[in-house]
């Protein structure tokens, strides 16, 4: 038996997603039956180690997006600068280290988690938000992660862009991070949710523009785990009144959207329970706050559940406004290990929950909501992982395994498109775009406003533990070996049908062959 272990370096989440594996060898291949699509290519850019979290945006003010790219346990970060035709050759690495010489070994590893693009003194120009979160020895001294800001400026390259004294993070184990502008002022806001060396404590951190250093711009709550952890971190309206008159605190602002695990104590680890437990904090304009959650008497905060039909983790999540009324109404989730991708949709003050479309034989690394197709609904893309075979005995009845089988040099990124002619969803499509993938961002990166978006997909080695504690790495040679991300180039044409064939090309970096097969566009 095998237990699975995310990459340490992901989140504090990645950690308690340990699930038992059974490597079981199968005398015959497979067949998968998974719709493709033609006029898609891959192309594959070499960058720091593990940029497991990538961000897309305009950093040199030229009207392209462009892509930055985070570094788990490395020194740098990394910007893709896009060429005006959706080619991302031109790149540049900014150390980040604490050790200011280029020399810095292992002890001075910066592991830069999370890479964000977003305006934050609202000067018009994009500037580089990102968090390293450092690494700690047992025994030695307690580290602090550090949250930094890049001054854009639309003359120089990045590496050159003025930065702000680094925000000291004294509880700096990440779950994760969402920027955003939460109280529309024109100034992205940042939220975080970091917890403690011990593990005790959540601390949901916000740090509001224009100059996030400040101590009047910052809130922190503390929550202990036993009320769960936050795993996830994401920001949309919830759809309280903001018509300008009324209820004291409305405003057109961006509300917090947690996802919690059940209970957690250092002793015993998680409680038995459901890790689809939803919370909704309404930010206060006229307080510039958001509502602690402990408090039974706060008013804006809302608990619900996914009504998950199991115990599993949910090993993604996104939310999205569908219909562009300001209200966040879809909330979409990687189903634990069913195989599934479960959705809800609001209806009036409630949640139609329960609805499902199928994944396939996979483990999704992540979800993401976007229109890919242009045809105003919304489609998710789904990064895959390892092989989910479902076993039947007499004994164990009905089981789920996680298999090494979807392991391979090339991984996939499904893309689930919504059912043009009516309600729910297709059968996903299947790309090939290198492997581990961890995230897929889609973003316009070629191509007019009207043509179907491309994907930016961010990668990670990953570590797995078998059951008696032998343990592969699986770095391709070691760790950082071959790490890049991948872009991957559709149109209109790719995605306006639903019953084609995929054959894109892909590069495989084990081999350093291309894989042929990109169709006429």
């Amino acid at each position: 038996m095998l237990a699975s272990l995310k990459n340490v370096n992901s989140n504090a989440r990645d950690g308690r997603l340990a699930i038992l594996l059974v490597m079981i060898m199968l005398s015959s291949p497979m067949l998968s039956l998974i719709p493709a699509v033609s006029a898609s290519g891959i192309t594959q850019y070499a960058v720091q180690r593990d940029p497991a979290y990538i961000s897309i945006g305009d950093l040199d003010c030229d009207g392209d997006n462009d892509i930055a790219a985070a570094s788990s346990m490395g020194h740098f970060i990394s910007v893709l600068y896009n060429d005006g035709n959706g080619g991302f050759k031109d790149r540049q690495d900014v150390f980040i280290s604490n050790n200011d010489s280029h020399r810095a070994g292992f002890r001075d590893t910066a592991d830069g988690v999370r890479i964000e693009i977003a305006d934050v003194n609202g000067d018009g120009t994009n500037d580089l938000v990102y968090y390293q979160q450092n690494i700690r020895f047992v025994g030695g001294p307690h580290v602090p992660g550090n949250l930094t800001i890049l001054w854009g400026d639309c003359q120089e390259r990045v590496h050159k862009w003025d930065s702000a004294d680094p925000i000291m993070i004294n509880d700096p184990y990440l779950s994760d991070m969402a920027v955003g502008d939460i109280d529309g002022d024109g100034d992205a806001d940042i939220v975080m949710n970091v917890h403690d060396r011990g593990f005790t404590n959540n601390f949901l951190k916000i740090f509001r523009g224009p100059d996030p250093s400040q101590i009047t711009a910052q809130q922190t709550l503390a929550v202990p785990l036993t009320n769960g952890q936050y795993t996830d971190v994401m920001l949309g309206h919830w759809g309280e009144n903001v018509g300008g008159i009324g209820f004291p605190g409305d405003c057109v602002d961006l509300d917090i959207w947690l996802l919690r695990t059940p209970p957690y104590n250092p002793g015993v680890g998680y409680s038995q329970g459901h890790y689809d437990n939803m919370t909704v904090l309404e930010y206060d304009c006229i307080l510039g706050q958001f509502p602690n959650p402990l408090d039974a008497t706060a008013q804006g905060v809302h608990n619900f559940k996914l009504d998950a039909e199991h115990n599993f983790p949910l090993y993604g999540i996104d939310i999205s406004d569908t219909d562009d009324d300001g209200e966040i109404d879809l909330i979409a989730a990687v189903d634990g290990i069913t195989g599934n991708i479960s959705y809800a949709t609001k209806n009036g003050n409630s949640w139609n929950t329960q609805n499902y479309v199928e994944l396939g034989d996979y483990l999704g690394a992540s979800i993401a909501i976007a229109d890919v197709n242009r045809d105003g609904n919304m489609d998710f893309f789904v990064p895959t992982e390892v092989t989910l075979t479902r076993v039947q005995d007499s004994s164990a009845q009905n089981q789920t395994f996680l298999l090494l089988d979807n392991l391979r040099e090339i991984n996939t990124v499904e893309i689930i498109l919504a059912n043009p002619s009516g309600t729910g969803y297709l059968s996903s499509l299947s790309f090939n775009v290198g492997r581990r993938p961890t995230m897929a961002v889609p973003g316009q990166l070629a191509g007019g406003e009207d043509s179907a978006l491309e994907i930016a997909i961010g990668q990670s080695d990953r570590a797995y533990r078998f059951a008696n504690s032998a343990m592969w790495l699986d770095t391709q040679g070691w760790a950082g070996a071959g790490d890049f991300l991948s872009v991957l180039s559709l149109d209109n044409e790719d995605m306006g049908i639903t019953e084609v064939s995929i054959a894109p090309a892909s590069y495989d970096p084990a081999t350093g062959q291309a894989r042929l097969g990109e169709g006429t566009r």
